[in-house]
């Protein structure tokens, strides 16, 4: 099964949303219907399932430098199409109820000091794609390369963090202290951004040597989201597969993503109908 999707200005929502369900975690499951519910119609058909595979095929535009395989480095909302399925955020909204709750990716639980100066995530336990541990230490890396932006780095989406925290650290494997300038009522928020990705800490390390600080490379992408990085050719497509470390069994749901470009809107037209 193939899945067709032209992206115009209107429809990357529409696209982004389309990925969003078939890999985002649902948040807590419906309650019961009360006694007082009213009974469903007769002959009402039943709620369609999910069904596993198929490809989501979309046109985006793949030249540097509105795609990105560093998400930290990003400029455009595109590289959340790539970056979004490839690594994974510290929180997320629950999509089941609204956004009006925070769920958990990468950290499972957190709480906050009395003070509000001081968050403590403890940190879920997961494998890269290329089968390597993630750990807090991953964590504590993002986020103090978001902080200090090393080697000069411009890591535009990520003031949130810069203007409140002082210090990222991970005093074990499965936790990491986040210490605030002061206090932030917005700053559950930023780490639910979902340009806050997580990305394994060896392959951010090998791209910030001292003085370095070069551009990601196709070889270089390892991650923890639902889809793995397949191949890419720069300007033309890109392609992501379903992961199996992803830490949430039966998900994703596609088989696989493709990014393709075509900027020509009567070739988008032509693919799409066909």
């Amino acid at each position: 099964m193939r899945i067709r999707v032209s992206v115009g200005p209107v429809l990357v929502a529409v696209a982004a949303f389309a990925t969003a369900v078939a890999c985002a975690p649902a948040g807590e499951p419906p309650a019961a219907a009360s006694a007082a519910s009213p009974p469903a119609a007769a002959g009402a058909p039943d709620v369609a399932q999910p069904k596993r595979g198929g490809t989501l095929i979309l046109n985006e535009n793949m030249q540097k430098p509105a795609m990105d395989l560093d998400q930290h480095r990003a400029i455009s909302s595109d590289s959340l199409n790539v970056g979004g399925n490839l690594y994974l955020p510290i929180l997320g909204e629950d999509t089941q109820n609204r956004g009006l709750n925070n769920i958990g990716y990468v950290a499972e639980s957190w709480e906050q000091s009395p003070d509000g100066k001081t968050y403590t995530l403890k940190i879920r336990q997961m494998t890269t794609h290329k089968g390597k541990p993630f750990t807090a230490e991953d964590v504590a890396y993002n986020l103090e390369r978001m902080r200090t932006q090393p080697n000069k780095l411009s890591l535009v989406r990520s003031g949130c963090l810069r203007a409140v925290v002082q210090k990222a650290a991970a005093p074990n494997p499965t936790t990491v202290v986040l210490t605030l300038q002061t206090p932030s009522a917005s700053f559950i928020s930023c780490l639910a951004n979902p340009h806050i990705l997580m990305i394994p800490k060896h392959v951010l390390e090998e791209i910030d040597g001292p003085g370095q600080g070069r551009a990601m490379q196709p070889e270089d992408v390892d991650g923890i989201g639902p889809f793995k990085f397949v191949k890419w050719v720069d300007g033309s497509m890109l392609e992501m597969e379903r992961s199996d470390t992803y830490f949430r069994p039966g998900l994703p749901y596609l088989d696989r993503i493709q990014l393709v470009q075509l900027p020509d809107p009567s070739s988008a037209i032509a693919a799409f109908r066909t």
